[in-house]
């Protein structure tokens, strides 16, 4: 009888054990990553480095993409985003944020000028501006096959 006591308290205390444990690994891993919004649409974030945030982040058709983020190209107190299946920083280096940061480069801002080479379907990186005055409130600033735009809705 002692022996069955003593076993069933052993296993009672092996199981508490591994509960702890289980929620110091997955608490000590939750401390590593950086707030977000991402946070409310991806899973599975880590730190992959140092700098780098990964993720599996949905995208507007459901699906889920991978997705890695150099956290040294965040503006200070930025927000961390999803953009259709990619992590951003919003106000990307005092930029506006919006999806052309995934497929334009040189970015830069300055007034209500926004300049960027973004790719265009045929492969080239074509300067292209835009004046982010004319976009409404909410709306993204997208490239459209190497053209920087406003898009609503």
């Amino acid at each position: 009888m002692a022996t069955k006591k003593a076993n069933s308290i052993k296993a009672v205390l092996v199981l508490f054990g591994a509960v702890v444990l289980a929620g110091l690994s997955s608490s000590a891993h939750a401390q590593g990553v950086p707030p977000g919004t991402y946070t409310q649409t991806c899973n599975s974030a880590f730190m992959l480095d140092a700098f780098t945030l990964q993720a599996n982040c949905q995208q507007f058709n459901g699906g889920f993409e991978t997705s890695a983020l150099d956290l040294r190209t965040c503006a200070g107190g930025s927000d961390i985003s999803n953009n259709n299946g990619f992590l951003q920083c919003a106000g990307f280096s005092g930029v506006p944020s919006g999806s052309y940061l995934q497929s334009c480069e040189f970015v830069s801002f300055s007034g209500n000028n926004l300049s960027a080479n973004c790719l265009s379907l045929a492969g080239a990186l074509p300067f292209t501006s835009l004046n982010t005055g004319t976009c409404a409130s909410g709306s993204d600033i997208a490239n459209n096959n190497g053209q920087l735009q406003c898009n609503t809705g």
